[in-house]
């Protein structure tokens, strides 16, 4: 809760009021994600259409295409923006133990891609030591996985047994798709890394691997758009929204989420 006594500030640029998320209710901040979802679904469907399918790519489809993305990256952010504001994450001690989910998950993800390369052989070209495609990769599933993970458990409470099943599925599939477009990057780094300051037109060629590797992390968006459907029917709808600091007091007012 604001106090009533809180110094009124300088209101912010009118351009903020398009952008900033307002804090209203857990029913606002997962309608934000569920849209962010399925905006990145589209947008990995599409990926994978012009790759294989009748679909061909243009000039205004390949922006379309990155506004979408950035769109749905936006609608993300709104949600999980209000949802922290309404559910603050808890303060880590200060000396904690070894951290073993974190270490399994990237260890476990270099030796996956490691199994992966040997049963696949080479994928996006293979310019890299075979030591660093492993690590690259391992660091995406990681970063992917416990990505996924957050978002899956975040939720969960407020979820039925269905949404729970959900949610778990759309994490496991992250974790498969993660491992194989983690090898895809994996062993194009050097060569993206040397285009990167050379010949930026080759660099965007050499990710094609990558990007049609990761396109279908749909599947995943798609389950947890559907899960956290479940888990809106749960939520709390708020009452009056709390709008984001830097405002007037006057034109604040009390959160009502439980």
């Amino acid at each position: 809760m604001i106090p009533a006594s809180s110094p009124t500030l300088s209101p912010p640029p009118g351009w903020r009021w398009l952008v900033m998320p307002q804090v209203t209710s857990e029913r606002h901040a997962i309608r934000a994600l569920i849209g962010g979802f399925l905006m990145e679904a589209v947008t990995e469907i599409y990926q994978i259409l012009i790759s294989v399918g009748p679909v061909r790519t243009n000039p205004l489809g390949y922006y379309l295409s990155i506004a979408a993305t950035l769109a749905g990256f936006y609608f993300l952010w709104r949600g999980l923006h209000e949802w922290n504001r309404l559910h603050p994450r808890p303060v880590p001690p200060a000396h904690r133990g070894v951290p073993w989910p974190t270490i399994s998950m990237f260890g476990g993800g270099i030796v996956a891609t490691a199994l992966l390369n040997f049963g696949l052989g080479t994928v996006g070209g293979g310019d890299t030591p075979a030591l660093l495609a492993w690590i690259i990769g391992g660091a995406l599933v990681f970063a992917i996985g416990a990505w996924i993970h957050r978002l899956r458990a975040m939720v969960d409470p407020l979820q039925g047994s269905t949404g729970r099943v959900l949610g778990w599925a759309a994490f496991a599939w992250s974790l498969g798709v993660s491992m194989i477009s983690g090898l895809a990057l994996g062993q194009a780094i050097v060569g993206l890394f040397i285009d990167f300051f050379t010949n930026w037109p080759a660099m965007f060629l050499a990710l094609a691997p990558f990007i049609f590797a990761i396109a279908p992390l749909f599947v995943t968006y798609g389950l947890l758009s559907i899960g956290y459907a479940d888990a809106y029917r749960s939520a709390s709808t708020g009452e009056d929204p709390v709008w984001p600091e830097g405002l007037p007091t006057s034109r604040r007012r009390t959160n009502g989420a439980r």
